[in-house]
């Protein structure tokens, strides 16, 4: 191979490394280049490659087809090279213009920076990298790189001090870069504005505790920076134009500036703001006023208002001559207002407080509730002794005031020392329950004996003043509630005893007997409960009338009572002519027999009743706790049991036995399955009807529940009603029997047949107070005519609470109901309650009617009961017409209306429909 071959195999190499230089140095260059330029320089150095190859293999075959492409790739490369050479000239020029702006801002920047009254600093990675001269000086006053390296927070105070201990506040607000790591922040120094913040703190401090004084100090401090001004301080008054005089400072000596001043203002419009007004604005003040007198070319002027835009008053500062007020004169008059707002505002509440307290001590003295303060300095405390406390109290209280209310409960008058009052013994008694029990504030009630030796009682109730665990103060509020405590024993009297007689009465006997039960248990004793029924006692009062048979109650109890001592015996009335006696203990049966014969003695010895004298019998059943029950129902129950056997026992005196109790089985069987009769459906109604005798035709019914039970049968009603009275589920029953008396007249109304129905009620419905807006919500239902329904109930009914009765049975006869009074002639009070019920008609007892006709006085008492209800405009229907004889003789004395067997037994619904038919067709 030839020079001139290996020359050439050189240059190939030298573009080929060219080339690998180019690619590897891409980067670079690519990024000092536009793509045009690129692409231009990269496609003059492949052609070099290809021309020089191209060359090689022309020289080895000159007859070649390539022999004349190496020059034309050789010059078509050096063009290209050139233009990319000169693109990388053209972004070399521009660039280094862009560089040159970059730094021309970077330093208008560096100049801005320096010039804003604030350090600038930018970190990044934890170094400052930049930091302007205010900065710089920070760093040297804390020689630190970065004084704030500790602030985390984007905008936050933060006090910082330096090595000689002097203190700086400063505000740091931190900005992140855009695109870059790193943070800027901008530091404000806030000293001067935290100092001038204590610094009125301070005053304010200053002027609450030395009031005046303080801001005479203030005024004299102004009135050196202006020595020529008059400086005026007023309050506001009630008018809403006047101001009256506080102080002032200045001013010419001629001007008077005491009097009030009438101001037509609007500086309120900024409020707690200074207005600097000029003489144009001089019209809002009045010409008659020293401001007119002093005649000033400006004025400086602050409407103070509290925290809700209420005026307080006003700083007047008149200047003789027009001069501008530099910042810091602004400074101390926005000090100097803030004072006098917080002396106006100071003023006002002492103001509000005096008038409070005024107005509470006015309250005390008239108050009818006996007010006493006491202090107690040093203050009592409270986690010493009892003792302690006590000697503490007597030794360092001393009694500061007390309200005339209290004089007169306790007769006082004059000075008072503590021991006095504690001489008091409901008060000693207060008081010491008070310390003993850690000073609580709930009221207690004692007895207290006045000086005429009457008895008292108070409610007092104490407040203590307490302040790190010592009593400073105490309070007693006393009130007198002997009439309350005299009328609510008075009501708890009534309501455990017996008006008649003054025994006790049922209630207060199962209170008692609960009671010895629960003694008799702890202590293993026998109790015993002795029930008392007087014989023909109902005679006395059929014969001789109530009167008689109430003064032979009476008399019951002081020949008993003396029979009773030796036992400790409760004796009891609970009701009619029924007595309990309460034995708490007693060794055998021996003892209970014996006190029964001593009773049974002295009650068969002859009652003397003033005109007349009578003898009585009486029966007594004995039940014993634990043998026989174990609670008061099951022992009143034994007993009773035991006193009807024992009426007919020659001795008529009986202890309880379950052989005699054949019944009691059945009686809880019938208790537990009534409700559950009524769920069933296994009640149904008869109706039993009411003949009108004035045209001998149908046209009411009584409604009488019937009992079918699945394994008893057929239930008499006399057994199961009483037995339902005695418990709720009267309630539903009579609720049940309401409702399908209503149902069965709306299916007689579709029939045209108009026939009133008529319901029992017992004592139990009278006082429940669901009873009339059940029968009103029914009514409506069904759309039954309220006349055709009316209520029966019986004067006994009416006795156990007459009010609430009275109240029940009113709203019910306000729906249209009638009211008819059951058996009538047998109640106790008959005429009393008659004028007061709202009744519509009298039902004559069956055992007047049944034998009048052979009963002569039967006869006059059935005729008077006409005759009265017709005076008062009252429906008579007589019970018990069981023949044609009683039936025309009723005809003949005017009654209304009959029912009785004779007429018709108690039928089915269907049944009586087709009677009704019947019997007009008769």
């Amino acid at each position: 191979m030839s020079w001139s071959e290996y020359l050439l195999l050189g240059r190939l190499i030298f573009f080929l490394l060219l080339l690998t230089l180019f690619v590897l140095w891409t980067n670079k260059v690519r990024g000092a280049m536009h793509l045009p330029g690129y692409c231009a320089l990269l496609a003059s150095l492949l052609m070099l490659v290809i021309a020089q190859s191209l060359h090689m293999y022309a020289r080895h075959d000159p007859s070649s087809y390539y022999q004349t492409m190496p020059l034309g790739l050789f010059t078509l490369a050096v063009l290209l090279l050139l233009l990319s050479f000169m693109d990388l000239i053209w972004l070399s020029h521009k660039r280094a213009r862009q560089k040159l702006g970059a730094d021309s801002q970077r330093e208008w920047l560096r100049d801005v920076y320096e010039k804003i009254p604030a350090a600038v600093f930018v970190e990044k990675q934890g170094r400052v990298e930049y930091g302007n001269s205010a900065f710089v000086s920070l760093q040297a006053r804390f020689e630190r790189q970065n004084p704030f390296e500790d602030c985390v927070q984007a905008q936050q105070e933060i006090w910082l001090s330096t090595e000689k201990g002097e203190r700086f506040a400063y505000w740091v607000a931190q900005f992140p870069m855009l695109g870059q790591e790193g943070c800027a922040y901008i530091i404000s120094d806030i000293t001067a504005i935290k100092l001038q913040r204590d610094f009125i703190a301070k005053v304010s401090s200053d002027l609450y505790h030395h009031g005046e004084k303080t801001l005479k100090d203030i005024l004299n401090s102004i009135h050196e920076l202006l020595p020529t001004s008059l400086i005026y301080v007023a309050r506001k008054e009630a008018d809403e134009k006047k101001y009256v005089y506080l102080h002032h400072m200045g001013g010419k000596t001629d001007v008077n500036v005491f009097d009030d001043l009438y101001l037509n203002h609007s500086l309120s419009d900024k409020k707690n703001h200074w207005h600097w007004l000029t003489t144009k604005a001089l019209g809002e003040f009045s010409q008659d006023s020293f401001i007119a007198q002093y005649s000033p070319q400006q004025i400086g002027a602050i409407s103070l208002c509290d925290e809700v835009g209420g005026e307080l008053g006003i700083i007047l500062v008149l200047q003789p001559q027009s001069q501008k007020v530099n910042q810091l004169l602004k400074s101390f008059l926005s000090i100097f207002s803030l004072h006098v707002r917080f002396e106006f505002e100071h003023f006002q509440s002492k103001k509000r407080l005096q008038k409070s307290h005024d107005r509470y001590r006015s309250f005390v003295a008239r108050s009818n509730e006996a007010i006493m303060d006491i202090d107690i300095l040093p203050g009592i405390n409270m986690e010493h002794s009892f003792e302690h406390q006590w000697q503490h109290l007597l030794n360092k209280a001393n009694i500061s005031e007390y309200n005339p209310a209290f004089s007169h409960i306790f007769n006082l008058h004059g000075g008072l020392e503590m021991k006095e009052l504690l001489a008091i013994k409901s008060i000693k008694h207060v008081m010491k329950y008070i310390l003993q029990s850690g000073y609580g504030s709930e009221a207690i009630e004692v007895a207290h004996e006045d000086n005429e030796a009457q008895l008292r009682w108070i409610n007092c109730s104490v407040m203590a003043d307490t302040q790190d665990g010592k009593v400073l103060s105490l309070r007693l509020i006393i009130r007198d509630i002997t009439h309350s405590k005299m009328h609510i024993q008075n009501l708890e009297y009534q309501n455990s005893h017996d008006l008649l007689t003054s025994l006790p009465n049922r209630l207060a006997l199962r209170d008692t007997v609960d009671e010895k039960i629960e003694q008799a248990l702890q202590f293993g004793f026998k109790m015993a409960l002795l029930l008392i029924d007087l014989d023909r006692f109902k005679e006395v009062n059929d014969t001789l009338g109530h009167h008689y048979g109430d003064v032979l109650l009476k008399k019951i109890a002081p020949r008993i009572t003396p029979l009773l001592t030796p036992y400790r015996a409760f004796f009891a009335r609970l009701g009619g002519d029924e007595f309990a006696v309460v034995m708490p203990s007693f060794q055998s049966d021996i003892e209970t027999h014996a006190l029964a014969k001593n009773i049974l003695k002295k009650l068969r010895e002859p009652f003397d009743l003033g005109q007349l004298t009578v003898e009585i019998g009486a029966s007594v059943g004995i039940s014993q706790y634990p043998k026989d029950g174990q609670d008061t129902s099951a022992l009143l129950r034994c007993a009773d049991v035991a006193m009807y056997r024992a009426k007919k026992h020659s001795n008529s005196i009986l202890d309880y036995s379950q052989e005699m109790d054949e019944n009691s089985p059945r009686r809880l069987a019938l208790m537990a399955a009534m409700g559950r009769g009524i769920t069933e459906r296994q009640f149904f109604l008869h109706y039993q009807p009411k003949l009108t005798l004035s045209d001998n035709a149908i046209r009411g019914a009584e409604a009488l529940i019937r009992w079918q039970h699945p394994d008893m049968g057929l239930v008499n009603p006399a057994e199961f009603i009483p037995m339902a009275e005695l418990s709720d589920v009267i309630i539903p029953m009579t609720q049940w029997v309401i409702e399908e008396a209503l149902l069965q007249v709306k299916e007689w109304l579709k029939k045209q047949q108009y026939v009133k129905v008529s319901v029992n009620v017992s004592t139990r419905n009278l006082l429940d107070e669901n009873l009339w807006s059940f029968i009103a919500e029914k009514l409506q239902q069904y759309e039954v005519p309220a006349y055709l329904f009316e209520l029966e109930i019986t004067e006994s009914a009416l006795m156990s609470d007459p009010e609430r009765a009275l109240d029940t049975l009113n709203k019910i006869s306000d729906l249209g109901v009638s009211i008819s009074v059951d058996d009538f002639g047998t109640g106790f009070s008959s005429l009393v309650y008659l004028r007061q019920l709202p009744i519509d008609a009298l039902k004559i007892d069956i055992m007047f009617v049944r034998n009048m006709c052979a009963n002569e006085q039967d006869e006059m008492i059935v005729k008077s009961i006409i005759n009265m209800a017709k005076n008062l405009s009252l429906t008579v229907v007589a019970e018990g017409a069981e023949d044609a004889q009683t039936l025309e003789k009723l005809k003949d004395m005017d009654c209304d209306q009959v029912q009785g067997f004779y007429i018709s037994k108690p039928v089915a619904a269907d049944d009586f429909f087709d009677f009704c038919e019947s019997w007009q067709q008769e």
